[in-house]
């Protein structure tokens, strides 16, 4: 089990909201940090050693440009700027994550954690309605096969 909640996800996950925030405004990284722990109530964090490489990568490909600003006497910040080319591959991982979203939710429906801590062996599988046996699709599936195999 993960240390905590949100902790770990995925870099393409990362680029989607780093990208999404700069929709907004330029930030420099610890702003960008600091606002996803904020509005995700603290849910996800992203610690420096995944932002500021997906950064890089990003301003690499194209997709943000940086710009370094005074921030006081010495301090200079380096704030983030995203490009027409960077929105357009926003909107991509965008569609892409609604996708994995829309078909993980035709799956598994609006079950959560204390549904699945709560039910007993199998009890969450449904059946079929036009299934006229009282079996769910696995199970008649599964004896069919077991069946055409020569199996009993």
């Amino acid at each position: 089990m993960p240390k905590r909640e949100g902790e770990s996800f995925k870099t393409g996950s990362i680029e989607m909201l780093l990208l999404y925030l700069l929709t907004e405004d330029d930030y420099y990284g610890y702003q960008l940090s600091q606002m996803v722990k904020k509005r995700s109530n603290g849910i996800l964090q992203v610690p420096e050693g995944s932002m500021y490489p997906t950064l890089y990568r990003l301003a690499e490909k194209g997709y943000v440009t940086y710009e370094r600003k005074q921030a006081g006497k010495r301090l200079k910040r380096v704030y983030y700027h995203l490009e027409p080319f960077g929105r357009e591959y926003l909107a991509g991982l965008l569609h892409s994550y609604r996708m994995v979203e829309k078909g993980i939710t035709m799956i598994m429906g609006d079950t959560n954690a204390d549904d699945i801590r709560a039910s007993g062996p199998c009890s969450t599988i449904r059946t079929d309605s036009s299934n006229t046996d009282g079996n769910s699709d696995i199970d008649a599936d599964y004896t069919d096969d077991n069946q055409a195999d020569g199996d009993d």
